[in-house]
């Protein structure tokens, strides 16, 4: 079998590519770039390598990056750093001679760790406008393995290593219930303006004996009236939106912490990023108990009213 890969990728000149991309919010830091780097190593020790190289390129957020050649460097390098990393490009490029075949085979292989967080900062930064939720999961990947081969027992084993190591990393714990919420976030505003709608309006049919059985009820009284629990039911409807609609704002807003932690500058986004996430909580609870609060606004409205007419 490598005989007729080798046979056909020197017919063709072509080779194969497998990738997978990974969703999970991870944590990771330089201690789990040199874990993974001694996992590769230890992978191919068990091949005939003749030549290997390795690159690490660091992407930071404010557009620039640094490139190295070994863990060695990178790692007494990193540290000292103020600007917060967007993502770790680590690049492997084998020559193997595999058993049974006399000509040595390239592969490449290369594993992409993103920031989510750093991700997530660029786009608000970068845009003058609230971005909608479905343009916000555009950045939900958080790593991208891809491995061109000859040989696919050998990519399999590779890409075996790097799935293994990324089950390792520490990852936030998943809040089923905000991930739930947002999925129907959408329905916070019209839900609340519908439950306004119908409370006001119930509010107003209690008040309406006290205008029919009063003395002296002409039509300019029930004018007057119905007016009045016209202008009340559109205030309250457009209060309990707004306050409904800054409530879906603060859930769409919240993240689940996925972030790169090589430097002081990450740390400081970590920390901002975490007070952000407890702000947007607090920010749709007030949001909920707006609406509430209008709702009992137009209770106490009404039943004064209806106690002094």
């Amino acid at each position: 079998m490598q005989q007729l890969q080798q046979i056909y990728t020197e017919l063709t000149g072509k080779s194969e590519t497998t990738s997978k991309y990974y969703d999970d919010p991870i944590h990771l830091s330089i201690d789990d770039i040199d874990q993974l780097h001694h996992r590769l190593m230890q992978t191919w020790e068990q091949y005939q390598v003749v030549s290997s190289t390795v690159c690490f390129t660091i992407y930071y957020l404010r557009n620039t990056k640094d490139r190295f050649n070994s863990f060695e460097r990178l790692k007494f390098q990193i540290s000292g750093g103020a600007e917060p990393v967007e993502s770790v490009l680590l690049k492997y490029e084998l020559l193997v001679i595999l058993p049974n075949v006399s000509k040595p085979q390239t592969y490449s292989i290369s594993v992409r760790l993103i920031s989510r967080l750093a991700v997530e900062r660029r786009m608000r930064e970068s845009s003058i406008i609230a971005l909608p939720r479905f343009i916000q999961m555009m950045s939900q990947h958080t790593a991208s393995v891809e491995i061109t081969y000859v040989d696919y027992s050998v990519a399999r084993a590779f890409m075996a290593a790097i799935d293994e190591w990324l089950h390792t990393i520490p990852r936030s714990p998943e809040n089923k219930f905000m991930k739930w919420l947002q999925a129907y976030s959408h329905w916070i505003p019209k839900l609340s303006q519908f439950a306004t709608a119908i409370i006001v309006v119930i509010l107003v049919i209690d008040i309406l004996p006290h205008f029919i059985g009063g003395s002296g009820s002409n039509f300019l009284q029930f004018s007057r009236f119905f007016l009045f629990s016209g202008l009340g039911v559109y205030v309250a409807y457009t209060l309990a939106g707004w306050s409904a609609s800054y409530a879906e704002r603060a859930v769409d807003k919240w993240t689940e912490l996925s972030y790169i932690k090589f430097n002081r500058g990450d740390e400081i986004e970590i920390t901002k990023s975490t007070r952000e996430n407890r702000f947007h909580l607090i920010k749709g609870a007030l949001g909920v108990v707006g609406a509430v609060v209008v709702d009992i606004a137009a209770k106490f409205i009404a039943a004064t009213a209806a106690e002094y007419l």
